[in-house]
Parts: C-alpha cells; sequence; structure tokens
C-alpha cells in the first residue's frame, strides 16, 4: 500500500459520516384530527403523517406512532394490516414508506378534543392532536348508544366536534351518513384497557 492511499483512507475514516434521518416536527406534517370507526374501513377519514427531516428529505422505513396514554380515547387491539397495537403503552404504529408517509384506518374507541394524543415519529413528537370516532361511548362498537349520542349532538349542539366525522365544523346529515355506514357494518372490537 502507497503512503498516498494510506492517507486517502485514513482522511475517508475520519471523514464525517451522514447522520440517519432524525424527524423533524418543523418539517413534517399530520393532520389535526384522528378521526376513526368501529371497523377500520376507509370512509374518508384516512389519517395521514408526512415524515421529514430538518432538510426536508423523507425520513424512510421509521416507526410512526399515535399515542393515546392520557387521552381517554382507546384504541381497538384489532387494526387494519401493517397497523401495530400495543395496548400497554395504548399506540397505534406503522411503518413510514420511501416518501416518509403513513396511512392509519385507525380503530378507536371514543373521543378526546383535549390534544393529549401524540403524534411521533422514532420517539420524536411531531404533533398534539385531537380524536374522535363513530364509537362515541367508547365500548368497541359504533351501536344504538352511539346513534343516541349522536342524536343528541345533532338536536341539541351542532358545533360540538366529537361528532365532526367528515371536519366541516358541523355535526349534519354528512357525519350521520358516516355513523350510520358504520352502524350497519356491525363490527365490534376489543378495546385496549
Amino acid at each position: 500500500m502507497t503512503s498516498r492511499f494510506a492517507v486517502f483512507l485514513a482522511l475517508g475514516m475520519l471523514a464525517p459520516r451522514p447522520a440517519a434521518a432524525v424527524p423533524s416536527p418543523a418539517t413534517s406534517r399530520c393532520d389535526p384530527v384522528v378521526i376513526g370507526n368501529s371497523s377500520g374501513s376507509d370512509m374518508g377519514n384516512a389519517y395521514h403523517v408526512v415524515v421529514r427531516d430538518a432538510a426536508n428529505s423523507p425520513v424512510v422505513n421509521k416507526p410512526v406512532a399515535i399515542w393515546l396514554s392520557g387521552s381517554s380515547a382507546r384504541p381497538d387491539l384489532e387494526q387494519e394490516p401493517g397497523t401495530v397495537t400495543d395496548c400497554a403503552a395504548l399506540t397505534l404504529t406503522r411503518t413510514s414508506d420511501a416518501s416518509g408517509v403513513v396511512v392509519f384506518h385507525a380503530r378507536v374507541a371514543g373521543f378526546d378534543d383535549t390534544m393529549t394524543a401524540r403524534v411521533a415519529a422514532s420517539g420524536v413528537i411531531l404533533a398534539l392532536v385531537r380524536l374522535r370516532s363513530t364509537d362515541i361511548d367508547g365500548d368497541g362498537a359504533t351501536d344504538l348508544r352511539d346513534v343516541n349520542e349522536f342524536r343528541q349532538r345533532f338536536v341539541f349542539d351542532t358545533a360540538a366536534p366529537e361528532t365532526d366525522f367528515n371536519h366541516d365544523g358541523v355535526t349534519n346529515g354528512y357525519d350521520f351518513a358516516i355513523l350510520r355506514d358504520e352502524f350497519v357494518a356491525g363490527v365490534k372490537g376489543t378495546v385496549c384497557p
């Protein structure tokens, strides 16, 4: 080995290596409200997270979690393929794709308008979010009790955020159509304690 090659080799070993992509709350994006249901079916409620690093590059193949610890809402044990439920930690986790994107169709019970639910990527908190579900009473199913809860808000408090399933700012017939579809589906889940 020539001395010139040894110098280049040594300099190469001392050169800074690129840092692993660290999620940045400043460049990442999350929907402001997680809207779930009992079945996990897509009712126009997909929850999107776009994970970026400080240079605005996608953070690829990293865990993204919705943490419900401290929240009155609870995840269901059953989720769509690719989503992992941890009842002990009260999290739903998926892995970011090649574009740094994660899409959840969350099966959750109850609602939380206090913004205690957290969205994190690789342990870095990206946002505090609100959460709601067609399973308003949090028993694992969208059933007659939820229809009655919805009716109460539809009649007496149309500004109630927990029954605004389509994000238009009011509880109305569009939200009822979403609730009705979940009610008719009749899916019951196992809610984490």
